[in-house]
């Protein structure tokens, strides 16, 4: 049975784990507003953190419920000194001039914490990468609420569909246990409002982030992966540059030329086959230093090794015995290629989905609502989901301790937690522990 205590606790644990993070948006985010203002920055920041954490359908929804209620000010100023929370268009016209970098700042900032108190050094790659999994998401579309920034696409029936997405770099893990955002670029327009402006894509703002990431982690040894999209020389390039490597997804359809080395150069292709006990076959084929595209000079060639990776199981369809494939791809990468690694390798490579499955699938369908428009003037979009982001960090920490295991999995779910906390939230007093915890011991279990 769960009591109120145990609700009590959970915010405090993360709020143990990072104690900064007022002086941090303090310190990060900037203030436009001038004069006195009756709403501190940083509890305005903050309350939208939670308001996503306790999955509120909407800003208004999270207003109304929260806003002149005197059980929530005193549990909110537990953690932070806030007076109520802003209107709904209050709340939009003080967040509206973060910019992006100030979030990702924000987010640099919780990694850097998570390495230091080794919550995340079980989930590295090789026991020494960071797996950077890297993926466009929709966010907002609408034929009619539009800004300059927004990217438009003509549908069949001639009508012009307004759209914000995001890039989003999150670090994964082999087993799927985390997906946790380091950083985000917007894919969005300039802004000026001009007869042939050419949209914003995901391989530009791409290029853009894996510059703003060496600022944000000089230091941090990075694997990243990408899908077919980024096969592509100046990716490649871009991020042997950084002193990084990767694994990235590609198809002959793209990458006509290197599969034409691949099936050429038999003679350079290896091969390891492996059956476990449920009789499925793993069968792995690679090929080391292929040219990616083909150059007039061969010295500019750009080489990657090439690994491909399949799963069959037999199995008796129609009273014949035949091999389902149950998983096939394909990827390059700049790691030599084998047998000692091309196992380890290939798991890194099928770690990518965890960006899809626990990040973006999570946002938009377990109450996250990061397709919802909370706000579309200034920098609103990306503000927005910034904090979805943060607050969804917060939920798989929390989840990770042994307290936030045994809650959720009592409950049935993370959603349903949060969502039960912020009812309680909302109307009674939480307990505050009396003797504040010097040192918290997190059991974190990365199996």
């Amino acid at each position: 049975m769960i009591k109120v205590e145990d609700y009590g606790k959970s915010f405090k644990i993360i709020y143990k784990i990072f104690p900064d993070l007022v002086r941090w948006v303090t310190k990060v985010v900037p203030d436009k507003r001038k004069g006195k203002c009756f709403f501190k920055k940083e509890a305005v920041f903050i309350s939208g953190i939670y308001m996503f954490l306790f999955r509120s359908k909407s800003l208004r929804a999270y207003v109304n419920e929260f806003r002149n209620n005197k059980e929530a000010m005193s549990n909110f100023n537990k953690y932070f000194t806030t007076n109520d929370i802003p209107s709904d268009d209050e709340f939009r016209y003080i967040l509206s001039s973060i910019p992006t970098s100030a979030i990702n700042k924000i987010l640099q900032k919780i990694h850097q914490v998570l390495e230091r108190k080794k919550i995340i050094q079980k989930f590295y790659f090789m026991k020494k990468y960071s797996l950077l999994a890297l993926d466009g998401s929709g966010q907002i579309s609408s034929y009619k609420i539009k800004c300059p920034k927004c990217l438009t696409r003509k549908s069949d029936k001639k009508e012009t569909l307004y759209m914000h997405s995001q890039l989003v770099g999150s670090m994964v893990d082999t087993k799927n246990n985390i997906s946790l955002t380091m950083g985000y670029e917007p894919i969005e327009n300039d802004g000026k409002t001009t007869e042939y402006r050419k949209n914003d894509c995901e391989l530009n703002s791409c290029k853009r982030f894996l510059n703003k990431m060496k600022l944000l982690y000089p230091k941090r040894s990075f694997c990243i992966l990408a899908d077919n999209l980024m096969a592509i020389k100046s990716i490649v390039e871009q991020i042997k540059s950084k002193s990084w490597h990767y694994i990235i997804t590609a198809k002959p359809e793209r990458n006509k030329e290197l599969f034409s080395w691949y099936d050429y150069l038999k003679e350079k292709k290896s091969f390891l086959v492996d059956m476990d006990k449920e009789g499925i076959c793993r069968e792995y084929a690679w090929s080391n230093k292929l040219p990616l595209r083909q150059e007039l000079n061969p010295e500019n060639y750009c080489y990657v090794n090439l690994l491909e990776y399949s799963e069959t199981k037999e199995e008796l369809i129609n009273g014949v015995k035949k091999n389902k494939v149950l998983y096939y791809n394909t990827w390059i990468t700049d790691f030599k290629i084998n047998e000692s690694n091309v196992k380890e390798l290939a798991e890194g490579g099928r770690s990518r989905f965890a960006i899809e499955n626990k990040t973006f699938n999570e946002q938009k369908t377990r109450g996250y609502q990061t397709e919802h428009n909370f706000g579309h003037f200034g920098n609103l979009p990306s503000v927005f989901f910034g904090l979805a982001q943060i607050a969804h960090i917060f939920s798989q920490i929390f989840s990770l301790t042994k307290i936030g295991k045994n809650l959720t999995k009592e409950i049935g779910s993370s959603q349903r937690f949060w969502e039960r906390y912020s009812v309680l939230f909302s109307s009674f007093y939480l307990p505050v522990d009396p003797n504040p915890i010097l040192y918290l011991k997190l059991e974190i279990n990365s199996t």
